[in-house]
């Protein structure tokens, strides 16, 4: 579908809505994401043990059932699929200045530190650090506003085929 793969780097909003702390609606909206990730051969980006992969493996945890399913597919489609899951090892990583080190928080830099490895977006719901990334001309979206483009565009490319 999509013709060129791109790799998004998204910190833990999604594990928060995956577990429905967010609501219905957020949870939907995030699994339809993952279900696009692995339709549109997208991969999701992320820095071997940083706080995205502990908050996936807290969620792994859950016993709910809904839970259950999105841990599932998320392991099945996503997260042992070298082709939509991209697993990057800190060590390969450069440094960040400390201009923009010290204004984002420890448990954060490794989606900056990702960014200028990969050269893909980071997608979050995290004002404050939005506002430091662009400021600094880190490519970066809120959750709000790329999801519902993302998942449209999804949609979009469905009715025309």
């Amino acid at each position: 579908m999509n013709a060129t793969p791109k790799s998004l780097i998204i910190d833990e909003w999604i594990w928060h809505d995956l577990s429905g702390e967010n609501g219905e609606v957020k949870l939907e909206e995030a699994f339809k994401f993952l279900e696009f990730v692995y339709e549109k051969c997208d991969k999701i980006a992320t820095i071997e043990d940083s706080k995205f992969e502990k908050k996936f493996f807290s969620f792994c945890e859950r016993s709910d059932l809904i839970s259950r399913k999105i841990t599932n597919f998320y392991k099945t489609y996503i997260f042992y699929n070298s082709e939509k899951y991209v697993r990057v090892n800190e060590k390969d990583c450069q440094q960040i200045s400390e201009d923009i080190s010290s204004k984002i928080k420890p448990d954060d830099q490794y989606l900056v530190k990702l960014y200028y490895k990969l050269q893909c977006p980071i997608i979050t719901t995290d004002n404050p650090l939005l506002e430091i990334l662009g400021n600094h001309q880190i490519q970066c979206e809120h959750r709000d506003n790329f999801l519902p483009n993302y998942i449209g565009e999804e949609n979009r490319t469905r009715k025309n085929t």
